[in-house]
């Protein structure tokens, strides 16, 4: 089994271009990478094939790196006519 980073990571996952995203915060970035790729997990992101990663922020602390998640996912929210705050 491979160790813990000594940081915490925020990342994106995507199936394509403008497609589905998937935002998720892990203490074992390279690991879960993996994970992803392989589908190793029944859930969202291996029925939804997302398997690329397109974005990754690293942080010092769980406690700086969940509130940055947070943020990243709501502003991918759509607003009420539907379109993304993220463009």
């Amino acid at each position: 089994m491979v160790g813990r980073e000594p940081w915490i990571a925020v990342y994106i996952m995507a199936d394509h271009y403008r497609g589905t995203l998937y935002i998720g915060v892990t203490s074992a970035f390279h690991t879960r990478m993996i994970q992803h790729r392989e589908g190793a997990f029944p859930g969202f992101t291996r029925r939804c094939g997302l398997r690329r990663l397109v974005w990754f922020e690293l942080h010092d602390l769980m406690t700086e790196a969940v509130p940055e998640g947070m943020a990243a996912a709501v502003e991918d929210q759509p607003d009420r006519t539907g379109q993304s705050a993220m463009g």
